[in-house]
């Protein structure tokens, strides 16, 4: 997760395949195509919003495999993440802890998004 609550907005919605302009004015900043486009070349948000699509992609292939996310499904993956963040070590546990966390509400956009993909409302 980015620190500044607003990078991590805007890059959620780029990751979401918003454009430049449109994540930037969802992330509570005043419209400017030249700052949007800065923000959106930094090395940080960029590195945020390949994770954000590597998880959305893991998402939609798991669900594409599963048929539908249940909700034993997305603790399986709750879970997995605590197991990984503890195997790694207690150094900067707090940081991951956060980090992951930070995920969910993303993961619930794939949710449901695939949900309405699935039932035909999209």
């Amino acid at each position: 997760m980015l620190n500044n609550s607003r990078h991590e907005a805007f890059a959620r919605g780029r990751a979401a395949g918003k454009s430049v302009g449109a994540a930037y004015r969802e992330a509570g900043y005043s419209p400017n195509s030249g700052n949007a486009s800065r923000l959106n070349g930094n090395e940080r948000v960029i590195a945020r919003v390949g994770e954000l699509k590597a998880l959305i992609q893991n998402m939609k292939n798991l669900s594409i495999q599963r048929g539908v996310l249940s909700s034993d499904w997305v603790m399986e993956q709750l879970v997995g993440v605590v197991n990984k963040a503890r195997a790694q070590g207690k150094a900067g546990q707090r940081r991951r802890q956060q980090s992951s966390a930070s995920s969910w509400p993303a993961i619930v956009d794939v949710c449901r998004a695939e949900g309405n993909r699935q039932a035909g409302r999209v």
